[in-house]
């Protein structure tokens, strides 16, 4: 009852819940409460947020708290029906609120299964969830199993309706069942897992032995038998160099011809020098 939790104004955390005090809502919709607060004195301390259900328990599984005020509750059910109460607490300092929460009483209904994702496919080691929204009224029951009847594996856990797979291996590839049931009648879904082997990453390659083969010679054709052929490399580059100019002999023209050539005296032969004169005497 939120009657149960009034508050004064000498309290030394103002605490505040939007909306209503009274929400009524329908079985499968979403619900959300915000808790807000605001301390009237001086401190250090932060605030801390928490939400709890007045003689029970917050669904599992379908239910969110941020830590800082905010609880979301989705696909609500009839027993979700109650008092929820926001504690905020400063130091040693505590105030709570509450609001009521009321789900209105749906018409008899057999379950309706979905699975998300309806497959799955991971690496070895890898981890997998399967969720199985289950819907119906009275609220189903859901339990998992593998395709057959097959027990789950070792490795395997169930939160509410999810189901977990932790460090899949091979033996772990397979359908699973989820089954929901109730007065009305009962409903199967199944999901398909599929293992993808993982290749051992410290394994080295395969390395054949290479044949004897000697080192070849930079700038010097490799593969060739003849000494002859021993010769720098060839790069294509190369072959477009255009070859070196070639200059014709200068054109005489007619009015050359008849220019008399300058005579050539003959050089006069050097006699012999004495290198080193007798010197003067004074």
């Amino acid at each position: 009852n939120p009657q149960a939790y009034p508050t004064s104004p000498s309290d030394p955390i103002e605490v505040n819940i939007s909306g209503p005090k009274v929400q009524t809502v329908r079985p499968g919709e979403t619900v959300q409460f915000d808790c807000s607060a605001q301390p009237k004195f001086r401190t250090q301390d932060p605030m801390v947020f928490a939400w709890t259900k007045e003689n029970g328990e917050l669904p599992p599984g379908r239910c969110s708290d941020s830590g800082y005020g905010l609880l979301i509750i989705t696909a609500v059910e009839s027993q979700d029906s109650g008092t929820y109460v926001c504690t905020v607490t400063a130091g040693t300092f505590e105030v709570k609120k509450a609001l009521e929460l009321q789900v209105e009483d749906a018409a008899p209904a057999p379950p309706s299964v979905a699975i998300s994702p309806p497959y799955h496919q991971v690496s070895e080691a890898g981890n997998v969830m399967f969720d199985c929204q289950a819907s119906g009224s009275p609220t189903p029951e859901v339990s998992w199993a593998r395709a057959g009847g097959f027990p789950l594996g070792r490795r395997s856990r169930v939160q509410g309706s999810q189901l977990v797979l932790e460090f899949v291996q091979m033996e772990d590839e397979g359908e699973y069942v989820c089954t929901a049931a109730n007065s009305e009648g009962m409903e199967e879904g199944r999901a398909q897992l599929y293992v993808e082997r993982q290749q051992d990453r410290n394994a080295r390659p395969e390395t054949r032995p290479r044949p004897y083969t000697e080192e070849p010679i930079p700038g010097i054709n490799t593969g060739n038998s003849y000494p002859e052929d021993l010769y720098p490399r060839r790069y294509p580059e190369e072959d477009n160099i255009p070859p070196p100019p070639t200059y014709r002999p200068p054109v005489q023209y007619p009015e050359e011809r008849n220019v008399e050539e300058a005579p050539q005296y003959p050089i006069p032969e050097q006699g012999y020098r004495n290198p080193s004169p007798a010197q003067p005497r004074y």
